[in-house]
């Protein structure tokens, strides 16, 4: 109990705990998209835990988006972008921490995407 209330003061929010079901998607750092039904836990105002079968890196952003308990998304809820801070491997699932990702680290993260447009060679 201390230790949870410790955690509180240096995260400096209200954590609600829960099990709600939701989609993340991406593409990874191979460039292949993936998409997979989780349950968050640990939710607050900027982020969320959640377990994943899908190998995240801190840095890698994700879109995560609230669903129903019948499969689908929920028609009201819309996706938010996440940026992934934390991660604990545990065999073949892995934990993930997110936080929400804020408009300026957007813009950052599209100007400093690189230009992977083909070359051809001149002739």
């Amino acid at each position: 109990m201390l230790l949870e209330g410790m955690r509180s003061k240096r995260r400096g929010e209200k954590r609600v705990s829960t099990d709600d079901p939701a989609e993340i998607s991406g593409v990874d750092r191979a460039g292949q998209p993936f998409h997979e039904r989780i349950f968050v836990s640990d939710v607050s105002a900027s982020g969320c835990r959640f377990d994943t079968r899908i190998r995240l890196q801190c840095g890698d952003i994700v879109t995560v988006k609230p669903t129903g308990l019948d499969e689908g998304a929920l028609e009201d809820e819309h996706s938010e972008l996440f940026e992934v801070i934390w991660t604990a491997n545990h065999g073949t699932k892995c934990s993930v921490g997110v936080r929400k990702v804020r408009a300026k680290k957007i813009e950052n993260a599209e100007s400093s995407r690189p230009n992977l447009s083909p070359r051809f060679p001149s002739t």
